[in-house]
C-alpha cells in the first residue's frame, strides 16, 4: 500500500529497490487489487456454493465489480451495476486517494491497518459501517463495502497517481423518487405513502443515541425499491455528519450557519420541499417556495382553502418555517401526511391546476 501514496517517479525508484530485497516476483505485484475491511459474509440469499465470502484484509487481485454499467452519479462518487453474493447491487465508488496520502504521506508515518482505515474513511465510514446496522425497513441497507486500488502502473495525466476507492454496495433499486415522478404515472396515494415511509425513516434516525440527521433529504436521495409493490428507501448518507455538498433548494436556512443544524427539525424542512415537488409541477413548486408563502395575499388564502391541494400546501407551509422550532416534528408530519385526501388527482405526472398554480397564486 505504500506504493499507492507515492507518485510515478518515486515508484520507478522504489519498486526496483524493494525487488532487490524481496526477489523478482515482487515486480509482478498486481496493479489492481481490493480487500474488505470487515468480513463479507454469506446470507440466506446466497446460492449454494457461493464464493463471495471474504475475510477482512484479504488481498485479492483485480476488481470485485467492473465499471461497465453506470447507474448514476452524485456528489460523493459514481455508482455502477455490480453483483455481490448473487445479488445485483449499486456499487458506489468514492475516491479516497487524497485522504490516504495525507494520512501516510508524512515522513516517518507508521500506522497499523486498524488505525489507518477509520482515519482514512473519516465521515464516509459512517455510511459504510453504521448504516449497515440500522434496522429500519425504509433505510437502504449496505450489503458490502471494500477498498479498491486501481492503476498502480498507470500514469494519471492529472496527478500521476493511481486511485484508491471506497466502494459501498447497496441493493439495486428501480429508480430514485425524482426519476419516478418524472417517468411513472402519477398516483397520489402512492406518492403519499412514499413520503410517510421517509418520514418514519427520518424519525428513526432522530431517535438514535446520539440523535442523527440525514442532512440531504431530496427526491434524488430517496430510492424506490421496485416497480411492483414499491417502497421508498432513504439512501445516500454521505452528508450525515458533514456540512459540505448541501443542496441549496432543499437546504434549511439554519444549515448555512456554522453548527446551525437542528437534528430532526432541519430534515423536516428538506422533507417539506420534497413533499412540494412530489405533488406539484416543478415550476409551480419553485414559485411557491420562493415567494408565495411570504406574500399573505387573498389568492394564497384561496389556494390554501382549496380542498384539492390546500391541505398539501398547508402542511408544506408548516414544514418550511424559517424558525426550526416552529416546524412540526416527524410524528406530526406522519399524521398530517397520512390524513391528506385519499384521492386528489390520478392524472398527469403531478398535481396541476388549469392555467397553472403560480398564475392562481399571483392572480395573473
Amino acid at each position: 500500500m505504500g506504493l499507492y501514496r507515492s507518485d510515478d517517479f518515486v515508484r520507478t525508484i522504489t519498486i526496483p529497490a524493494w525487488a532487490n530485497q524481496l526477489g523478482k516476483n515482487f515486480t509482478k505485484l498486481n496493479n489492481n487489487f481490493w480487500f474488505c475491511i470487515k468480513p463479507s459474509e454469506c446470507d440466506k440469499k446466497c446460492l449454494k456454493g457461493c464464493k463471495d465470502k471474504v475475510n477482512k484484509f484479504i488481498y485479492t487481485k483485480g476488481h470485485r465489480t467492473l465499471k461497465n454499467v453506470k447507474l448514476g452519479q452524485g456528489g460523493f462518487g459514481k455508482v455502477y451495476l455490480g453483483n455481490i453474493h448473487g445479488v445485483k447491487v449499486g456499487a458506489k465508488y468514492i475516491d479516497v486517494t487524497n485522504q490516504y496520502k495525507e494520512l501516510l504521506g508524512a515522513p516517518g508515518s507508521t500506522f497499523s491497518p486498524t488505525e489507518v482505515i477509520p482515519n482514512l474513511l473519516g465521515d464516509l465510514a459512517f455510511e459504510a459501517t453504521l448504516l449497515a446496522d440500522f434496522g429500519h425497513p425504509n433505510i437502504l441497507k449496505v450489503r458490502d463495502w471494500w477498498i479498491q486500488c486501481s492503476g498502480l502502473n498507470v500514469v494519471n495525466p492529472q496527478n500521476n497517481n493511481p486511485i484508491i476507492d471506497l466502494v459501498i454496495a447497496t441493493p439495486k433499486c428501480y429508480k430514485n423518487l425524482q426519476e419516478w415522478l418524472d417517468t411513472e404515472p402519477f398516483h397520489f396515494a402512492q406518492v403519499q405513502r412514499f413520503l410517510v415511509q421517509i418520514a418514519e425513516a427520518l424519525q428513526y434516525l432522530e431517535a438514535q443515541n446520539p440523535p442523527l440527521s440525514h442532512r440531504d433529504v431530496k427526491p434524488a436521495n430517496i430510492l424506490i425499491s421496485a416497480k411492483s409493490n414499491p417502497n421508498a428507501l432513504l439512501g445516500d448518507f454521505g452528508l450525515v455528519k458533514t456540512e459540505t455538498g448541501l443542496t441549496p433548494v432543499y437546504c434549511p436556512p439554519e444549515r448555512f450557519k456554522k453548527n446551525g443544524n437542528v437534528t430532526g427539525l432541519s430534515d423536516v424542512y428538506s422533507l417539506g420541499v420534497t413533499t412540494l415537488v412530489s405533488f406539484f409541477d416543478n415550476d409551480d413548486a419553485m414559485g411557491i417556495l420562493f415567494g408565495a408563502f411570504e406574500q399573505e395575499t387573498e389568492q394564497l388564502s384561496n389556494v390554501l382553502s382549496n380542498p384539492v391541494y390546500g391541505p398539501v400546501l398547508d402542511l408544506v407551509q408548516k414544514m418550511i418555517k424559517y424558525d426550526p422550532t416552529e416546524r412540526p416534528n416527524f410524528s406530526q408530519v406522519q399524521i398530517e401526511l397520512s390524513s391528506l385526501p385519499a384521492r386528489v388527482s390520478e392524472t398527469g405526472s403531478t398535481l396541476l391546476v388549469k392555467n397553472g398554480l403560480v398564475n392562481c397564486l399571483y392572480g395573473h
